[in-house]
């Protein structure tokens, strides 16, 4: 199962549309959040099949978060400023143990991500629009194949 993950698109539809182009053919779509809109004007132009939560800039009455379970994998899902994520992992981290996930996938910090601790993927994609702490927006791609999870973050 190959997953592609975006986040923090901030309304550029065309960046956004660009790292979706570099992913290739996806089994899932998945947006973090900061615009939710984003993903349901990209994805549902496309009829590709997405997940998406909204972030601290999202005025809509989606889901803030959830936990979904993908090819064996339970993937807690949020955009992170409810964890306060910038000033740290622990309060996600702790949330995703509540959970049993084996992977958390967030975004808001503008900032790629991809680490284990103890047992469990933390994948932050970074931003499509304002990337922080590299040259280029960024996007992930989380492959799971015979049980194993693989994730890539890549530059666009």
């Amino acid at each position: 199962m190959k997953i592609g993950v975006i986040s923090d698109s901030h309304g550029n539809l065309t960046l956004a549309q660009q790292a979706i182009e570099k992913m290739g053919e996806v089994d899932l779509y998945i947006h973090l959040g900061d615009y939710i809109k984003d993903a349901q004007e990209l994805f549902g132009r496309l009829n590709k099949t997405y997940i998406a939560v909204k972030g601290n800039c999202d005025l809509t009455d989606d889901e803030e978060e959830m936990v979904i379970e993908l090819n064996g994998k339970k993937f807690f899902i949020s955009h992170g400023h409810k964890y306060h994520i910038k000033y740290g992992y622990n309060n996600i981290y702790y949330k995703a143990l509540e959970w049993d996930a084996d992977v958390v996938l967030f975004g808001h910090t503008h900032m790629p991500v991809s680490i284990w601790y103890q047992g469990i993927l933390f994948l932050n994609p970074g931003s499509t629009t304002y990337p922080r702490g590299v040259s280029n927006a960024t996007y992930g791609i989380i492959e799971i194949e015979e049980g194993e999870i693989y994730p890539q973050i890549y530059e666009l």
